[in-house]
């Protein structure tokens, strides 16, 4: 029933909340990786989605379905955070200018191939296509939204999946984003640190350089040049400058 399903979204995100926090240690990445957790949080995304769906399909209203869609997506986004945080991890003696990867039987290596296998580029891809054409006011889908884009940037930093990103057709989702939510400096950021990353990998370089990914950046640009920020009399720091190395 719906008590029953609440109860069971809420336990899934403190059970990835809990596993998140133990992934930013990459000694604990591997552990995981090991113990199984990608499949078993890709599995929970997917449930979180069909939830979504079959409410959509009941044309759910009033404020019990409000707080089940809130619930939902606040569970996806922890649930990919928590993804991101397992395609985080670095080995130190990797060549950043390897083209293929890093080294077999490595941590890294490992982290990428249990993910790619594990569906995670597939259930991203369902997240971010589901969320980009919902109400652009809402500040917890804008969040998953950006989480999304994070995830897939941390999981880039390995050649093979930056290749498997490019294909699954994310180039294309990430310009449209670019494009819809141009008033969204957060998504915005974190779709340009992805496409940045994406340009390191050859076979994604080129999906980029011959998709829409070129034309949104120069739109981008274009829309800059031509509504410039109010100049600041003081010419002091404001609150985004820290941002500018993002």
């Amino acid at each position: 029933d719906d008590d029953d399903d609440e109860a069971r979204t809420l336990f899934f995100a403190k059970c990835a909340r809990c596993l998140g926090a133990m992934s930013i240690v990459d000694a604990c990445v591997a552990r995981l990786v090991d113990a199984g957790v990608v499949p078993l949080v890709v599995a929970g995304i997917r449930q979180q989605l069909e939830r979504l769906e079959t409410d959509d399909a009941s044309a759910g209203q009033g404020r019990r379905a409000s707080r089940r869609r809130k619930g939902a997506t606040t569970t996806l986004r922890v649930a990919v955070e928590l993804l991101g945080n397992l395609g985080a991890i670095d080995d130190d003696d990797d060549d950043d200018d390897d083209a293929v990867g890093a080294p077999a039987g490595s941590p890294q290596a490992r982290a990428t191939a249990a993910l790619l296998a594990g569906g995670t580029i597939e259930a991203i891809h369902r997240v971010l296509d589901r969320f980009r054409h919902a109400d652009r006011s809402s500040a917890a889908g804008a969040a998953l939204l950006a989480a999304c884009f994070d995830a897939l940037c941390n999981v880039a930093g390995d050649a093979r999946a930056a290749r498997a990103i490019a294909a699954d057709g994310l180039c294309e989702t990430a310009a449209a984003c670019l494009d819809r939510f141009e008033f969204d400096g957060s998504i915005r950021r974190q779709v340009l640190k992805l496409l940045a990353v994406l340009t390191y990998t050859d076979g994604a370089l080129e999906r980029l350089a011959g998709g829409a990914a070129v034309g949104a950046l120069v739109d981008a640009l274009a829309a800059l040049v031509a509504h410039p920020p109010p100049s600041r009399a003081g010419g002091g720091p404001t609150r985004d400058d820290d941002d500018d190395d993002d």
